[in-house]
């Protein structure tokens, strides 16, 4: 298994010859994964290969949509990659420079509102916060979680645009920061910095040792928001946390017994039924949040493939992540040509891919796909235009 999940990685760096690929990216990924849970599979209560399947079904389909895409555009997917044309990059720079002050209100207004519902400035009481917001299916984060994805990608936006960062970009920052801190969110840091690093190493801004110690920062946040959160994980070992996060969702896949399906693509096209219910209707959604396992660790992330073998059994293993695959090589390949939009959607996009083992972010943060998306391209073709003294720099 793990001689073919190695052939997978070396197939596909050698054929797209890019460390950025999505396709590598991703079987280097579970092939990482794998090797990890076989050195640890006594910990759990299954053996390695009622696993098996899940992992190797999911590693060929997404490999393989990714080398139809390439089949398909290969006279011009793999040519010399172009840059952003200096029109787009300045007009980019433009508008969102112009933006600044919008952006710079939002996020203080935001950080003063969540305070006064909270009732706590301290960081100390995420663990508080978090079970209020998780209250209803997470409703009461809806607004605030909004706010939140719009500066995540204002301030990508504006490293890709390499726009000066100016002192008010820089307090922009600070704030976004402490208010992610204060939400207890570890998806919106991973979210921000794995999309900025693939921006910067596109962009050949950063190298490969400053990229290595940012991670190792970023995994040290993580754990410290983890332990913040939940008084469970304080009682934890470094160790255990660092499983539950990593490898536990093969694991927790084969143990969990998961409610029935009550149509089709319950719970893999869940976001899409909440946009057709807007329009009258009234088809079932399932809940986002999921029960916990004993594997024995418990855990309640089961790896991206839990909605797709939920609804469509293995079939779906291996046909989503096909589609999935063909779909990001495509926009990697889009990117490559120069296009200011979809080289940020490729990099927003690395957020799913990286959490592919955790849980299923393509089809669950699809509107969160989309409006970001939408905003980019605004950005880049539109003239934002305002009065000089409305101006904030």
């Amino acid at each position: 298994m793990l001689f073919l999940l190695l052939f997978l990685v070396v197939f596909n760096r050698i054929i797209y010859k890019s460390n950025l690929n999505p396709i590598f990216l991703q079987s280097a990924l579970w092939f990482f994964y794998y090797a990890l849970l076989s050195i640890n599979i006594k910990s759990y209560d299954i053996h390695l290969y009622q696993v098996t399947n899940f992992v190797l079904l999911q590693s060929i389909g997404f490999s393989l949509g990714g080398f139809f895409c390439y089949l398909f555009t290969r006279k011009t997917s793999l040519d010399n990659q172009y840059l952003i044309s200096n029109e787009t990059i300045e007009n980019s720079k433009r508008n969102l420079q112009n933006l600044l002050p919008v952006f710079f209100i939002i996020q203080i207004i935001s950080l003063l509102a969540y305070i006064k519902i909270t009732g706590s400035i301290s960081i100390l009481a995420i663990a508080e916060i978090r079970d209020t917001l998780a209250e209803e299916d997470g409703k009461n984060f809806g607004v605030f979680g909004l706010i939140q994805l719009i500066m995540s990608v204002y301030l990508i936006l504006t490293s890709l645009s390499k726009s000066t960062f100016t002192k008010w970009h820089k307090l922009l920052l600070v704030f976004f920061l402490y208010y992610t801190m204060l939400m207890g969110s570890r998806a919106q840091f991973v979210y921000y910095f794995i999309s900025l690093f693939y921006i910067l190493l596109w962009q050949n801004r950063i190298n490969g040792k400053k990229i290595f110690g940012s991670i190792a920062l970023l995994l040290g946040l993580m754990y410290l928001i983890t332990v913040l959160r939940s008084a469970k994980a304080s009682g934890q070992t470094l160790t255990e946390t660092l499983m539950i996060y990593t490898i536990t969702s093969m694991p927790a896949m084969h143990l969990s017994t998961f409610s029935n399906t009550k149509c089709f693509g319950f719970y893999t096209f869940r976001v899409v039924y909440v946009w057709i219910n807007k329009l009258g209707f009234n088809i079932p959604i399932s809940n986002i949040l999921s029960e916990y396992t004993l594997t024995p660790l418990p855990t309640n992330v089961y790896s991206y493939l839990k909605p797709y073998f939920m609804d469509f059994g293995y079939t779906g293993v291996f046909i989503l992540p096909l589609f999935l695959g063909f779909i990001q090589q495509y926009f990697y390949f889009k990117a490559r040509r120069g296009s200011f939009s979809y080289l940020f959607l490729s990099s927003i996009l690395l957020y799913p891919l990286l959490m592919q083992v955790f849980e299923e972010n393509y089809f669950r943060q699809l509107s969160n796909i989309v409006y970001s998306f939408i905003l980019a391209v605004l950005v880049a073709k539109i003239n934002v235009r305002f009065k000089k003294k409305e101006q904030l720099v």
